[in-house]
């Protein structure tokens, strides 16, 4: 598996009553692959589990480069396109064709449903589903499959127990 690197440049909280915070990193991507642009233009949604405690919750992600969004599934399906993000991340890709370098900013709207730390694992989890050959297939699959798109093959491929 082809190996993503997010280094933070940044993190700071909001001083208004703390809801939000954000960071700036830099993602490093494998040469050969490239930023996730193209497969993230064509492959726009996706699920991904999050490790919270002693189990996990599903979020939802809505791609539309440079931005990622994410809310919690239950929330999507409740509100559908109404629904709050609870993290967004924009992609600053100035640098990417001569330093192999994408600049990143995530802000996590909702501190109260999502910590840093979280955001920063569903963030490298995210990109890990578009760089990686095996796993954009789930991808593909959840987009243009559906009726064979099975979440248990995310759980499997980021051997997370089902519950």
């Amino acid at each position: 598996m082809q190996r993503i690197s997010l280094r933070l440049l940044r993190s700071s909280s909001s001083a208004a009553a703390s809801t939000t915070s954000s960071s700036l990193v830099a993602w490093q991507y494998p040469a050969a692959v490239g930023p996730p642009d193209r497969r993230c233009s064509l492959r726009r949604h996706f699920i991904i589990p999050l490790w919270k405690g002693s189990g996990y919750t599903t979020m939802f992600m809505q791609v539309q480069m440079p931005y990622m969004i994410f809310t919690g599934l239950e929330d999507y399906k409740a509100r559908g396109t109404q629904a709050s993000p609870y993290y967004t991340v924009t992609h600053y890709t100035e640098f990417a064709e001569t330093k192999d370098t994408v600049l990143i900013r995530g802000d996590v709207v909702f501190t109260s449903k999502l910590t840093d730390s979280e955001a920063k694992t569903l963030l490298e989890t995210a990109h890990s589903f578009y760089v990686n050959d095996v796993r954009y297939r789930l991808v593909e699959r959840f987009n243009k499959e559906t009726h064979d798109f099975e979440f248990g093959d995310v759980l499997q491929v980021l051997d997370m127990p089902t519950m």
